[in-house]
């Protein structure tokens, strides 16, 4: 992956979801080119996407129990800032799984201790015998189905409020760049008529990351809608997920004429949507 790209991804990847009205991010023309100016090549986390199974014992209440349980030992073990919350597809499902449940790490050093620590202590398999036949998430040893990404996302402007809305609103696109095409030229869209477009648009819950794989997208299992291959997946969310509509007739409305210029650039699979709630909040944003 070009490390430039990373450098002014946080402004380019809304570009790759052509159907969404981005967050006002300031005031300024010039917010969005001292923004990218600021970015490192540092991901702020990373997250980990784990198919799972529900068991003949499933239902609200009992993985609600299992979760308060899970999450005081992994609590005790010292990952209090680990983030859980459970993606359901949303139409007519998967044949690969029930659900999905993210994991939201603060970053790779992170994770690769709390796994040691979980298995170490043989979490999964104490919770299974105190909760049998609830949920079953990521295969063989928790790994056979298991995907990670380091996580670039731009905050949204208004905070997710899970008294109103508990359940969020999230997509996904899997994007690969055109031929003979880079950073540089998603930038010139980004820093010309995208910015504008962002500098005028209205506050509201709407929060987009940029999802970089740490492993060859090429091989393994995948799910329905997902190609064959891709260089990244482009993540948008809605803590409000009434403003999704609104802001695609906006966009279909006033963005077309940058959306065909991010085409030339990029090219993403069509949307794929959960229904997202979170299950466990790091510490510090309680």
């Amino acid at each position: 992956m070009n490390k430039f790209f990373l450098i002014v991804l946080v402004s380019v990847l809304a570009g790759c979801s052509p159907a969404e009205r981005p967050p006002n991010q300031a005031a300024g023309s010039g917010a969005v080119e001292a923004a990218s100016a600021e970015q490192t090549n540092q991901p702020d986390g990373y997250n980990e996407y784990l198919w799972c199974q529900h068991g003949a014992n499933y239902s609200s209440q009992s993985f609600s129990d299992l979760m308060e349980d899970w999450t005081t030992r992994v609590n005790n073990l010292g990952m209090s800032e680990l983030g859980h919350s459970t993606l359901m597809m949303l139409g007519d499902g998967s044949e690969n799984f029930d659900s999905i449940v993210v994991l939201r790490w603060t970053d790779k050093e992170a994770r690769d201790s709390g796994w040691a620590s979980y298995q170490a202590e043989d979490v999964d398999a104490s919770l299974q015998a105190k909760h049998p036949d609830v949920i079953a998430c990521g295969g063989d040893g928790m790994q056979q189905h298991l995907w990670g990404f380091n996580r670039y996302q731009q905050p949204p402007a208004v905070p997710w409020d899970r008294a109103v809305n508990p359940a969020g609103l999230v997509g996904y696109r899997f994007c690969s760049f055109a031929a003979e095409k880079s950073a540089q030229d998603l930038a010139m869209i980004v820093r010309g008529p995208f910015s504008e477009y962002i500098n005028a648009s209205d506050p509201s819950s709407y929060s987009y990351a940029y999802l970089d794989p740490d492993f060859d997208p090429s091989v393994g299992t995948r799910h329905e809608g997902v190609p064959t291959d891709y260089d990244f997946v482009w993540m948008n969310f809605w803590g409000d997920p009434s403003q999704k509509d609104p802001s695609d007739e906006l966009w279909a409305e006033q963005g077309q004429e940058i959306q065909a210029a991010f085409d030339e650039v990029a090219t993403c699979s069509e949307e794929q949507l959960y229904e997202v709630t979170s299950n466990k909040m790091p510490s510090s944003l309680l």
